[in-house]
């Protein structure tokens, strides 16, 4: 209000000098001109008063978008929650599956061994629902529900590593329990050999993921297998591979054993009685060393009645070869 006094009274004041010089012809007009615009831009201030106001505008900056992402966080709990019991009973199907064959009341998956043949995608394809609604868990829940979803992922992971797992052991077992039969019957097991190596060679890359990947903890959030039980399954496979392993060996020395006894035979047949009797007795120390390894290996239960088979078919060769030395030194 002062300013404005100061420049109404300026004004008067050049005003009143017009005035009084009006007689003196043309350089006071130029004098009213000039003075006018001067006033002007000492109106200039009044922008003053915009310039202040964006300060107040700034001010809701640390609200930020922090509150907004709280707010979906109840909904997406629930939905979330909702996901991570629906992938837990998919999971539970995947273990019931898994186990049907057993003859246990409360069965488990200890009770499937080598001996079942097994059909891994029934689990697999239940196992893979249960990942997606993880997935849709994971984008929706809370920290806490995340930690639910991670330790139900490494179930859903064992699982279904688990079932390829069983599948190739059931596959080896079977071309094991032929080989058997067919040596027993005094074929060969050219064809069974090569397909348990197959077999294991395929389990042993699941062993690594099982070994490698499953831990005992997340199975704190499953009720259907507890972390001991996860542990004693991986076990389970590490034995029944190395039995089977132990086989394809066993398997190869039993032929070389039966070839060398038609050797024996061939030259005791032709008079030479000496060949015979050295090499029946190399053919006798050979299936002795068979019998000798399936007694000392510590064998998985699932191949204790093949293996009682093929250590007592060695035995019996253990006495063929044994006769035809004795027979030829005579």
């Amino acid at each position: 209000m002062e300013r404005r006094k100061l420049l109404l009274s300026g004004t008067a004041l050049i005003a009143a000098l017009a005035g009084c010089s009006s007689s003196g012809g043309d350089p006071l007009p130029t004098t009213t001109t000039t003075a006018e615009p001067t006033a002007t831009p000492t109106a200039t201030p009044t922008p003053e008063e915009p310039t202040a106001e964006p300060t107040p505008t700034d001010t809701p900056e640390p609200t930020d978008t922090a509150e907004p992402t709280e707010e979906p966080t109840p909904a997406g709990s629930e939905a979330a929650a909702a996901s991570i019991e629906g992938a837990r009973q998919d999971l539970r199907e995947a273990h019931e599956i898994y186990v049907r064959r057993s003859d246990e009341s409360d069965p488990s998956l200890l009770d499937i061994d080598a001996t079942f043949g097994f059909h891994f995608p029934s689990v697999t394809n239940v196992v893979r629902k249960a990942e997606r609604k993880l997935n849709r868990a994971e984008r929706e829940g809370s920290r806490a529900q995340r930690t639910t979803v991670s330790k139900l992922r490494g179930v859903a992971l064992f699982l279904s590593t688990a079932a390829r797992a069983q599948a190739n052991v059931g596959r080896a077992y079977e071309e094991f329990a032929d080989g058997a039969d067919d040596l027993i019957s005094g074929s060969d097991a050219d064809a069974e050999i090569p397909a348990i190596e197959s077999e294991l060679q395929e389990l042993d890359a699941h062993l690594t993921t099982l070994n490698e990947q499953s831990r005992a903890s997340d199975f704190d959030a499953f009720d259907a297998i507890s972390g001991s039980v996860m542990r004693r399954k991986i076990e389970q496979f590490e034995r029944e591979r190395s039995s089977l392993q132990l086989f394809v060996t066993l398997f190869a020395d039993f032929q070389e054993g039966i070839e060398q006894y038609e050797d024996a035979e061939s030259e005791y047949h032709d008079g030479d009685d000496d060949d015979a009797v050295a090499i029946a007795r190399g053919v006798s120390d050979l299936f002795e060393g068979i019998v000798d390894e399936i007694d000392e290996a510590e064998l998985a239960d699932s191949v204790a009645d093949v293996a009682d088979a093929v250590r007592t078919e060695a035995e019996n060769w253990v006495t063929r070869a044994d006769d035809l030395a004795d027979e030829a030194a005579a």
